[in-house]
């Protein structure tokens, strides 16, 4: 990320927090594990079978990410067929376990263009027009926070396994935000460094 961007966020964070310093209170929400995969948030992303690695794109039953039902992309895994995949561990209780972050998420798949689209489908579907027009008209929010890693803006290198793609979602949400009155709060959720191990550690 360069420094105009960098400067352009924190300007923008700052105006945002000058106009709710006038209010009482802020109703806002936070959308985690969008962006930025977290397991404790959407645990059936980081449950990988042997199809998904192959590009045999099959969902979960009540998978929030899946395509809709009448897209011709929706499809439940075949548990008999499609095995469980999982990678070692450091813990001596657990010696085998689905990915843990979305570092070993990505590594899991054997090429980029793979994981990519796997996760396009989660991009494009976690969150919807509607859900933004529901927080908006329904739930009266006037604020909502989206977590975004540190590579958002496409600032990767060959032997990093993060890839590319959220902006372009991220702007879109923002586009529906704008339509429904609602102030998006940017989050640089991750950093160099991480102080618990974990890709999703707060700066």
């Amino acid at each position: 990320m360069n420094l105009i961007t960098i400067f352009l966020l924190v300007i923008s964070v700052a105006c945002t927090a000058s106009v709710a310093a006038d209010k009482e209170f802020i109703r806002g929400v936070n959308i985690g594990g969008w962006l930025l995969a977290e397991r404790f948030i959407t645990p059936y992303l980081f449950a990988l079978n042997s199809c998904q690695l192959q590009g045999d794109w099959c969902f979960y039953p009540n998978q929030i990410s899946a395509p809709p039902a009448s897209s011709r992309k929706h499809k439940y895994c075949d548990l008999y067929s499609c095995k469980p995949h999982l990678i070692e561990t450091l813990t001596e209780d657990i010696t085998k376990d689905y990915p843990t972050d979305e570092k070993t998420l990505l590594s899991s798949f054997p090429n980029k263009a793979l994981a990519k689209e796997y996760m396009s489908f989660h991009w494009d579907n976690f969150v919807t027009k509607d859900d933004v027009k529901f927080l908006s008209e329904v739930a009266n929010v006037e604020y909502v926070r989206v977590p975004l890693p540190q590579y958002v803006m496409n600032d990767i290198l060959d032997d990093e396994p993060w890839i590319d793609g959220q902006w372009l979602y991220f702007v879109r949400f923002v586009g529906w935000c704008r339509q429904y009155n609602i102030n998006v709060w940017i989050d640089m959720h991750t950093t160099f460094g991480s102080q618990d191990g974990f890709e999703f550690s707060n700066l």
